[in-house]
């Protein structure tokens, strides 16, 4: 999705870089104009008739179309184009965040049901385990009550065959452990992955991507007028949250070419205790080191996703 608006983004500037250009070539011909009438090297009436005179351009299909060349027309259309280009990314861009975003939730709530399912899983097998070692202590329990109770015989009158029995027992109470055992170890090493795979999840995820929205807070009338510290929009968003530099690679370059300050974010500050935002935690990691909005954290939750 990153990747994607970058593009999109490109491909908008690609489109209004001709018109641009053109606008440009158009102003300064106008302007040119004045100077050669003033220095007599064409008069004022032979500039109006050539702009008098009826010019034909040919479209894709080959018809031919009055080609327009008074300034002020000419002038109108280019802002016109301009606008549309601007209107247009603004709405795919628009569409691509929400995009984007519902992704990101869709995400989010994955990994939280994946992370309940395990911890639901863990305390099943840990229900289970104590239900076994209940088991086999009542067993064990009844087994040894058992033999408690059997009458003690003089070897003359014991019956035939007892030996055997108790022995029989002992093998059977034997081989019941060595399986309740096993079965223990078992659901212990199925504890012990969830826990690990838990774990990782929670790693993987460092924190919240950054969230590319608009406004500014209505409690902060002081706010109403901030600038955005990269594209330079007033009262719009703050930079944390530009959509138009996104990532923390260009934001510090951005930072580095123009010498602003990587805490506080403005020009000529020496990044010392002196900075007033020195001490400031980062709101996605935590550090104090930089600004929020040069947190790499929420690029890297991003890329996870």
């Amino acid at each position: 999705m990153e990747r994607d608006i970058q593009i999109l983004e490109t491909k908008a500037e690609n489109c209004e870089i001709p018109f641009l250009c053109l606008r440009h070539c158009l102003r300064t011909l106008h302007a040119t104009a004045p100077l050669l009438i003033a220095t007599g090297r064409i008069s004022d009436a032979a500039w109006i008739a050539m702009l008098e005179q009826k010019q034909k351009y040919c479209d894709a299909e080959g018809k031919a179309h009055s080609m327009v060349i008074h300034q002020d027309v000419v002038e109108n259309v280019l802002a016109d184009q301009l606008s549309s280009i601007t209107e247009f990314f603004a709405t795919l861009r628009a569409e691509t965040l929400k995009h984007q975003q519902d992704f990101q939730v869709s995400c989010q709530q994955k990994l939280e049901i994946s992370i309940n399912t395990m911890q639901n899983s863990i305390q099943e097998l840990a229900e289970r385990i104590d239900s076994l070692w209940q088991t086999q202590r009542r067993i064990t329990s009844s087994r040894a009550a058992e033999v408690d109770e059997h009458p003690r015989r003089n070897d003359d009158n014991d019956e035939p065959g007892q030996d055997e029995i108790l022995m029989d027992t002992d093998e059977f109470d034997e081989k019941n452990r060595e399986e309740m055992d096993i079965v223990r170890r078992t659901m212990e090493a199925k504890i012990h992955a969830l826990g690990i795979r838990i774990q990782s999840l929670m790693k993987t995820q460092p924190c919240q991507p950054r969230q590319y929205s608009k406004g500014m807070r209505p409690d902060h009338p002081s706010e109403s007028n901030m600038r955005c510290i990269f594209c330079g929009a007033r009262g719009d968003h703050y930079s944390d949250s530009c959509g138009k530099v996104r990532d923390s690679k260009r934001r510090r370059i951005l930072l580095k070419r123009y010498r602003r300050c990587v805490n506080c974010l403005e020009i000529g500050c020496l990044e010392e205790e002196t900075c007033p935002k020195f001490w400031s935690k980062c709101h996605h990691c935590g550090r104090r080191d930089h600004h929020s909005a040069l947190c790499e954290k929420p690029d890297i939750a991003r890329q996870i996703e």
